[in-house]
């Protein structure tokens, strides 16, 4: 199994967490609002403080056969060719507990 952790701008999270489920291939879709920054994107406040930008993370699980499709999908979803658009991570996942 693999998961799939995406720092995004805020407005696509719905939308992608949408259509990842309508897709079928994503077995848990999750989304948390987060603020981070990029190395391009420094803004420092006028105390020399760094501004973060607001982010959602989206995270999904999904089986290794998937994984090029789910690339493919976050990718037409959230891509607008501008910088900051995210970064999507992938790893393995060796296996899940439930409590």
């Amino acid at each position: 199994m693999l998961k799939f952790m995406c720092i995004l701008r805020p407005q696509k999270g719905e939308i992608l967490c949408q259509n990842l489920l309508q897709s079928g291939i994503a077995h848990d879709v999750r989304i948390v609002e987060i603020r981070g920054r990029g190395k391009r994107g420094k803004r420092e406040t006028a105390q020399g403080q760094i501004d973060y930008l607001p982010k959602v993370a989206v995270t999904v699980y999904s089986e290794h056969q998937d994984k090029d499709a789910i690339i493919e999908l976050i990718q037409s979803t959230c891509r607008s060719g501008r910088i900051g658009d995210g970064k999507i991570f992938v790893s393995d996942v060796e296996r899940i507990e439930s409590f």
